[in-house]
């Protein structure tokens, strides 16, 4: 009985590391249970830590250790019936889906585990499966979808004092608030949520909310405090272990880089920010990269290698559903074909984006669609005269463009809008 109880002590507190990011104090903890767990064959207790450990692991960014946990703690809930924790791994899956980007899995799990803690009256349970399906609405553009979760979720951990829930559902709303470039109003919920995460120790979520109050100053072209704000986060992600952490971090250090015309510095930070998504998997954040690498390439003059960089995002952005994304892939692409004065493909890349843009309500998006199809109008009425003037000038018809830029915006990137989504609860 004793090595029970020492079992279930040890659990609880690798469970304290874990929510204080002390991951591989957590991970010791955590085995010296699960050891004696196993040896008095306390599944529960066994189940329950297997499961905290692969929440190690995906804090560690080791996705596939932390689905191998996940469902082997799942496979035990589900043998001696305890519908809470089936319902707790389901969640834990759900997580490791939205990761991979694995939308539709994530929302299937999601939802299993919302209806489980529904019929268990578990307030809890219920708060976090709407924080989580709010995440994925965000992801999806579905703005009006993830609001009504997120907002749902906030009274839900309100009501029952979780700060960390709250803060979460803040965070996310905040999000929301940044990509409609509703900032003032962002900036307050941001301040709201990091005073919470500070309360409560939760570094992880305090570099979150930093690297959002990271973003709000860069579109206000603030860019020194944007770059102290990442960093800020990114030295939390590098002492808490965070590697997909770091890889955020690293990608919007590369967008400030870049507005400064630092292209060298802004590539490596990109390409660093790449290798670290391909080694966990993280699509998202690999197409994040791609757009930053296709921006300073376009800078460069750089054009078939920011086409390919373009073209990757999009296809990643396409796969799993970010139209948002997409529109913003698409007007990269939009700019090298204009600069190329191949205006029939240009006015079509752009049109599609702005179609996408008005149905999502993008109001960056629109606004440069709007602005780039204006130039790409321009350039091909100034194209035909000089050809109808100067018939020799088909001699020159395969070069690049340089007609019709004047009035482009800058090529930065949109307001972000999903590079916090792969890290929450």
């Amino acid at each position: 009985q004793d090595k029970v109880r020492s079992a279930a002590l040890l659990m609880q507190m690798g469970e304290i590391s874990r929510m204080q990011d002390r991951y591989e104090e957590a991970s010791r903890t955590l085995k010296d249970g699960l050891e004696i767990a196993q040896l008095t064959g306390d599944k529960r207790t066994t189940a329950g830590i297997i499961l905290r450990l692969g929440e190690v692991h995906r804090g560690q960014s080791r996705i596939a250790e932390a689905e191998a946990s996940h469902i082997k703690a799942l496979g035990i809930y589900t043998s001696i019936g305890d519908y809470w924790g089936r319902a707790t791994a389901l969640l834990a899956l759900g997580d490791i889906h939205r990761v991979r980007s694995n939308y539709a899995n994530a929302i299937e799990s999601y939802t299993q585990a919302l209806e489980i803690y529904g019929n268990l009256g578990d307030e809890w349970g219920q708060g976090t499966g709407l924080l989580a399906l709010g995440d994925i609405y965000r992801v999806q553009s579905n703005s009006a979808k993830a609001v009504e979760h997120y907002t749902e979720a906030l009274g839900i951990h309100a009501r029952i004092g979780n700060g960390a829930g709250q803060a979460n559902a803040l965070l996310g709303l905040a999000d929301i608030h940044r990509v409609r470039m509703e900032y003032a109003e962002a900036e307050v919920i941001y301040t709201q949520a990091l005073e919470i995460f500070t309360n409560i120790g939760n570094e992880l979520g305090r570099a979150n909310v930093l690297r959002g109050l990271g973003d709000i100053h860069q579109s206000r072209s603030q860019f020194t405090q944007a770059e102290d704000y990442y960093n800020q986060a990114l030295n939390i992600y590098t002492t808490t272990g965070s590697t997909m952490g770091r890889g955020n971090a690293l990608t919007q250090l590369g967008d400030i880089r870049r507005v400064r015309s630092e292209y060298v510095e802004a590539e490596q930070s990109y390409k660093q920010a790449l290798e670290i998504f391909g080694k966990i998997d993280d699509n998202l954040g690999q197409a994040h990269a791609f757009v930053g690498l296709g921006n300073v390439y376009i800078a460069r003059v750089k054009y078939g290698d920011a086409e390919d960089s373009y073209t990757q995002a999009l296809a990643i952005y396409t796969r799993v559903g970010n139209d948002m994304g997409r529109a913003n892939s698409l007007l990269g692409l939009s700019q090298i074909r204009l600069r190329q004065a191949r205006y029939a493909e240009a006015k079509a890349l752009t049109q599609e984006a702005a179609h996408i843009s008005v149905r999502l309500n993008h109001l960056w998006g629109k606004d440069y669609s709007e602005r780039l199809l204006e130039a790409v109008l321009e350039a091909e009425k100034r194209s035909a005269e000089t050809q109808l003037s100067t018939p020799t000038s088909t001699d020159i018809a395969g070069e690049e463009s340089t007609t019709g830029f004047s009035s482009l915006p800058p090529s930065i990137p949109c307001p972000k809008l999903l590079l916090l989504s792969s890290m929450r609860h």
